[in-house]
């Protein structure tokens, strides 16, 4: 059992034999809008989802004064193996710091301890505390902008946050799909090298559908890009694993393979690219 502000949920060895593919919820998520199923929007935008998703930006690291950052690497472990327990821990950590002094760098850290949460919960199936921990990153995210306007990472996390919220929120597309893009488009203009940004509108591309200005194309040319920015990052890692689902989506298994193969050798703790494999692997 694992338990976090008072919830409590199966763990995933409890369930069904065969998980549901992502990739079926891929193509329901295309369906026009009046036909697609309820609970679709909850089931793919993993990714905006990509609470899988991405590291501290080299501008973050370098605000630090002690170097390298212990409680986001922690957090990043915690994310791979999807243990909810110690990531919780390293989140009330930063929350503590936070009372404290409010600074900056504590709310985005807590930001993106979120919003590894927010990819975890997605997992485990839990909307409770998928949604959270979206509004909980989301409001550090907004903190942190408002005592640096110009970060490039707040703007990213804000977006990315929000478009969690899209999907366990009633009318969550009226209400945070606009300012989703928007703060990501903004993170983008603030900080074009910034690989993060470029992983978080790639897979928002990706998710959102052709008629509302999502694009393939786009979002592998910008996966691609983080990719080339920072080819051994976090970043990279959820880079090529979303390639992968791209590339399984339009029949190009081989290079779906190789994509998902490069990111379990990267990072080979980490269970949402074991998960992404093993459907990939049964797709040929």
């Amino acid at each position: 059992m694992t338990v976090r502000a008072g919830r409590t949920k199966k763990s995933r060895g409890s369930d069904a034999k065969v998980p549901r593919s992502i990739f079926d919820d891929v193509e329901e998520f295309a369906m026009p809008w009046k036909t697609r199923k309820p609970r679709v929007m909850g089931a793919i935008s993993v990714c905006l989802l990509l609470g899988f998703t991405l590291t501290l930006s080299p501008s973050l690291a370098r605000a630090q004064s002690g170097g390298s950052d212990s409680i986001l690497a922690s957090g990043q472990r915690a994310r791979n193996r999807m243990n909810i327990q110690k990531l919780s821990q390293d989140i009330n950590t930063v929350k503590s710091a936070i009372q404290k002094s409010h600074t900056f760098s504590d709310y985005v850290r807590l930001a993106v301890l979120e919003d590894y949460m927010c990819g975890v919960a997605h997992e485990r199936k839990d909307n409770g505390l998928l949604k959270q921990s979206a509004q909980d990153g989301l409001n550090a995210a907004q903190a942190a902008i408002r005592l640096n306007p110009n970060a490039a990472e707040a703007h990213w996390l804000a977006g990315d946050l929000m478009g969690q919220l899209i999907t366990v929120t009633f009318a969550g597309g009226m209400r945070y799909g606009p300012q989703a893009g928007s703060e990501l488009e903004k993170a983008l203009s603030l900080d074009p090298k910034s690989a993060a940004a470029c992983v978080a509108r790639g897979v928002s591309y990706y998710f959102t559908p052709k008629m509302f200005g999502g694009s393939p194309t786009e979002a592998t040319t910008l996966l691609n890009k983080a990719i080339s920015l920072e080819p051994n990052s976090d970043s990279a890692n959820t880079a090529h694993i979303f390639l992968a689902m791209i590339y399984q989506q339009e029949g190009k298994h081989a290079d779906a393979l190789h994509e998902i193969s490069l990111a379990r050798k990267q990072e080979p703790d980490r269970e949402f690219a074991q998960n992404i494999y093993r459907q990939v692997s049964l797709q040929k």
